[in-house]
């Protein structure tokens, strides 16, 4: 776990490719707001995490730097730095607490093709999934469920932008109100 916004991350994929996480807990558990379990960016692709523990501190209100999954441009950049990552899967993982499960902040055509299957999302302040300008997402069967706070403005899953994608198969129960 990183002090500054550049080291963020347990794990920093940065331009990795076809690396496979099996069966692993990876955690996060920096008492500052630059938090991340992964990090993705500069073209991160085919890489799977299966079966994995992913997890982050709980927060109590708008920290935008404490993501389990984070796709932006670099580590150092802001979370609204348009990244790059493709082909990407993540499935039959616990993802627990931080501001977002998944924060990805896409590039459009270069962000392509990322999967979340199966996985249970817990815990989280602001939104289960939260995604911007991807192309092909597919999140299928995921459970969205057990927000931290009463945030009344929580999302289980929020999509901005995103073309072409697939969202099946989801239970979501958002904070409560």
């Amino acid at each position: 776990s990183g002090t500054t916004q550049a080291q963020r991350a347990t794990i920093s994929l940065n331009g990795a490719k076809y690396i496979t996480f099996r069966k692993m807990r990876i955690q996060n558990t920096s008492s500052t707001y630059n938090a991340n379990a992964v990090f993705l960016c500069n073209q991160a692709d085919y890489n799977v995490f299966d079966s994995c523990y992913l997890a982050v501190p709980l927060v109590t209100s708008y920290y935008y730097y404490v993501n389990v999954i984070q796709l932006a441009q670099n580590e150092a950049g802001s979370y609204s730095t348009q990244g790059n990552a493709s082909y990407n899967q993540f499935k039959n993982c616990t993802i627990y607490g931080g501001f977002s499960g998944v924060y990805f902040y896409g590039n459009n055509t270069n962000s392509t093709n990322n999967e979340f299957t199966k996985n249970v999302f817990t815990q989280q302040y602001y939104a289960g999934i939260y995604t911007y300008y991807m192309y092909y997402l597919k999140l299928a069967n995921n459970s969205v469920t057990n927000f931290y706070s009463n945030n009344s403005s929580s999302y289980g899953i929020y999509i901005y932008n995103n073309y072409y994608s697939s969202v099946t198969g989801n239970t979501i129960q958002t904070g409560m109100y």
